[in-house]
């Protein structure tokens, strides 16, 4: 899922910068792309809760929480991880609506353009890549 998070992130920002460079309209296909990134994070954060609440390292981790943030792994997965993801949907709601009571196009597409990059940012930090010490998971789930 992390996957459809990120491509239509990247699509949507990517309208948006070009819709404003370009001076358009805000049109369908913006508003596609920007809710095609909305939902996918939603839904990415609604399979994550579950995870976190089912987790065994979490449950680890509350068991001894003061350990725990002394561990970069149990940390990461326990605080760092899911905090940043809720940071990230919290940034992207917050443009989205604010984008959607914009002034004219060119506000809208403003407003998309820096929160959806910085709610991805955000994503990007949260996401437990390979090549992170410690903390990384394998790019694909097979």
């Amino acid at each position: 899922m992390r996957w459809a998070v990120l491509i239509a992130g990247i699509v949507a920002i990517i309208l948006a910068i070009q819709g404003l460079a370009g001076k358009r309209p805000v049109a369908k296909p913006h508003r596609l792309a920007n809710l095609a990134f909305l939902i996918s994070a939603d839904v990415q954060l609604l399979l994550g809760l579950f995870s976190y609440a089912g987790s065994t390292l979490i449950a680890q981790a509350f068991s001894d929480f003061g350990t725990a943030m002394h561990t970069p792994q149990l940390r990461f997965f326990a605080m760092e991880h899911g905090l940043t993801a809720v940071l990230g949907i919290a940034a992207l709601h917050i443009a989205y609506a604010r984008a959607k009571r914009g002034p004219d196009d060119s506000a809208r597409h403003r407003t998309i353009a820096i929160g959806f990059s910085i709610a991805m940012l955000l994503f990007i930090l949260a996401i437990p890549w390979p090549w992170r010490a410690l903390v990384g998971r394998p790019l694909w789930p097979w």
